[in-house]
């Protein structure tokens, strides 16, 4: 099985340089590869994972419905096992894919929701992200103030954190 797992998280890495080097067709492949190795060894967190990073892809290539399959997929699955940092990824997966669908007052929900998990587990860069996630969306959506008031917060918490990096960017 440790053979299985290494194989598997190596294809993933292989597929995110293939990604990044624009080789999607191949980077797909792979991540097909290591799903498949993934439900051998019965790794769902793996799965899970793979699942997203596949669904990111798909929404790279415009392909949004086949990246909320994907998502919906990761989040039953991140909630099936219980693993709160893979289910707040997926749930800002949807809302990102909302977003591109026009639906924004649907990502305005992920957002917040992924926001509260990301409190409730005390993780600050997940809510640093889900603040500056949600004011954006704000902004699509004209709320400017509740915008600057997130955007104010996420700098606050970056800022508490040290995090110079959320702070830069």
């Amino acid at each position: 099985l440790g053979e299985l797992n290494s194989q598997a998280a190596t294809l993933g890495n292989l597929a995110a340089v293939y990604v990044a080097t624009g080789e999607t067709d191949k980077a797909l492949e792979l991540f097909e590869q290591e799903l498949s190795l993934a439900q051998k060894i019965g790794d769902v967190e793996m799965q899970a994972r793979t699942i997203g990073n596949r669904g990111v892809l798909f929404q790279k290539l415009g392909n949004v419905l086949q990246a909320q399959s994907a998502f919906e997929e990761q989040l039953g699955l991140a909630r099936q096992i219980e693993n709160h940092g893979l289910e707040r990824a997926a749930i800002g997966n949807l809302a990102s894919n909302a977003k591109l669908l026009g639906k924004t007052t649907e990502a305005i929900a992920l957002y917040q929701k992924q926001l509260e998990l990301a409190r409730q587990a005390n993780d600050r860069t997940d809510e640093i992200g889900a603040l500056t996630n949600l004011g954006l969306s704000f902004l699509v959506v004209e709320r400017t103030q509740q915008a600057i008031e997130l955007f104010q917060e996420s700098l606050q918490l970056a800022r508490q954190a040290k995090d110079r990096i959320s702070e830069a960017g």
